[in-house]
């Protein structure tokens, strides 16, 4: 019950196999390392996903419109246990869907 674009895209996040600019960088190829999104923090795998500001606004507007009030994740682990976790707000595979759309668009 996946989008399969989006389910190997979460596979490959979850895997930290995402060609970011650091990781880019470290193998040589002449980029910036810098956030492609807000160009102020280096591009990691947790700033391009949770921590770059633009992304913590899409968050917080997913997760509004989801009904929670808060962001509980700024690492990896927090976001993956956070998906994990069955609560009476939304269903679980709903949520895992979201999530996977949102890790997709960004």
């Amino acid at each position: 019950m996946a989008t399969p674009r989006h389910a190997f895209l979460m596979w490959i996040a979850q895997s930290n196999r995402m060609p970011t600019r650091v990781r880019l960088a470290s193998w040589g190829l002449g980029v910036s390392s810098n956030c492609c999104l807000c160009d102020s923090a280096p591009e990691t795998h947790d700033h391009l996903l949770l921590r770059c500001d633009i992304s913590k606004q899409v968050w917080v507007l997913i997760l509004s419109r989801l009904g929670y009030t808060h962001s509980c994740f700024i690492t990896w682990t927090s976001f993956i246990e956070w998906l994990s976790l069955r609560d009476s707000t939304i269903p679980l595979i709903f949520k895992r869907i979201v999530a996977q759309g949102t890790i997709y668009i960004l």
